[in-house]
C-alpha cells in the first residue's frame, strides 16, 4: 500500500517505471485511476493478456494520441518484456504527454509475479518468430553462398544487419511484418468496433 501511495505522490513526473503489483493494487482500489495500454501485437495479445487492458500495437500507437491524451487517466504501458512500452514513451513526450508508467518487465514481469491473465489462441510469439526466421536466413544464406554464388552471403549479412539494428533500437521491422501474416491475424470482435479496442 505504501508504494501505491508513493506512486500517487509522484504525481505526473514522466518516465517512470511501475511495478506490476502495484498496478495490480491500483486496479483493484480504483479501476479508473489508471488505464493499461497494451502496445503487443493482437496476435500476442490474444495468447495473453491483461484484463481490462486497452491493446494499441506499437505501429498504430502514433495514430492514437489524441485519444490517449484525452485520457484523464494514468497511463501504464504495456509490452513483452518492455522496449516496446519505452518507444510508446518516446512517442507520448513528442506529443507532450507525460502523465504515464512503464510496467516493469511488460507480460512477462506480471505472469513472473503471479498476477492475473487471460490467455487464448495459442501462436508462436512473434519474437520466437523472428528469431526462426532470421536463422533461417543466415542458413539459407550461407548454403546459398557455398554452392550457388558468393553474392548470396549478402543474405546472412541483411540478416545479421537486421538483428543488430533491432537490438540497439527496440525497432524489429521483422516483428512487424510478421505480425501481419496470416497466421497472426486476429479477428477483433465487433464489441472493440472504434478506433481502439478496449478491454482485449
Amino acid at each position: 500500500m505504501a508504494e501505491v501511495l508513493a506512486v500517487n505522490r509522484r504525481g505526473d513526473e514522466p518516465g517512470s517505471n511501475i511495478d506490476p503489483r502495484t498496478v495490480h493494487e491500483m486496479l483493484q482500489a480504483d479501476p479508473t485511476a489508471l488505464r493499461v495500454v497494451d502496445v503487443r501485437t493482437r496476435q500476442e495479445v490474444d495468447a495473453t493478456s491483461i484484463a481490462g487492458a486497452t491493446n494499441v500495437p506499437l505501429d498504430e500507437f502514433e495514430e492514437h494520441i489524441g485519444e490517449l491524451r484525452a485520457s484523464g487517466s494514468l497511463l501504464v504501458l504495456l509490452c513483452e518484456s518492455g522496449n516496446r512500452a519505452r518507444l510508446a514513451a518516446q512517442i507520448l513526450e513528442r506529443h507532450d504527454v507525460d502523465r504515464y508508467r512503464i510496467l516493469n518487465g511488460g507480460m512477462r514481469g506480471w505472469v513472473k509475479a503471479g498476477l492475473p491473465h487471460q490467455g487464448g489462441r495459442r501462436v508462436l510469439p512473434i519474437m520466437r518468430q523472428v528469431q526462426l526466421a532470421a536463422g533461417l536466413l543466415v542458413l539459407t544464406g550461407l548454403g546459398l553462398g557455398v554452392f550457388v554464388d558468393h553474392w548470396f552471403y549478402l543474405i546472412s549479412a541483411l540478416a545479421g544487419g537486421g538483428l543488430t539494428v533491432a537490438g540497439l533500437t527496440g525497432y524489429c521491422g521483422m516483428a512487424l511484418l510478421l505480425a501481419r501474416m496470416p497466421w497472426n491475424r486476429v479477428a477483433r470482435p465487433a464489441a472493440a468496433a472504434g478506433p481502439v479496442a478496449n478491454g482485449v
